[in-house]
């Protein structure tokens, strides 16, 4: 071993097998902070923050007067589930 720490087993297993661990949405609507709260209300939880932002109606001088994104869900969930899985080893 080269002394990297390595996630648990049971976050190598397939995306469908561990994913109730994590909060995990790619769609065109945000989950209600309600939504949010019963996913993560537990009684070794202290606090629960949210971030919310918004889009600048300017960018380099010019004005925005619309904005979107895309991409590709499969991907997005995979690469987000390894997110949540790095972030709870460390």
């Amino acid at each position: 071993s080269d002394g990297t720490q390595q996630p648990p087993s049971s976050f190598k297993q397939p995306l469908n097998d561990n994913t109730s661990n994590y909060l995990i949405q790619v769609s065109n609507t945000l989950p209600s902070h309600h939504e949010i709260q019963q996913f993560l209300t537990a009684s070794n939880c202290g606090a629960i923050s949210t971030f919310t932002g918004i889009t600048r109606d300017n960018f380099a001088g010019k004005k925005v007067t619309a904005l979107s994104y895309e991409g590709y869900t499969p991907m997005a969930i995979k690469e987000l589930t390894n997110l949540c899985c790095d972030a709870h080893v460390k």
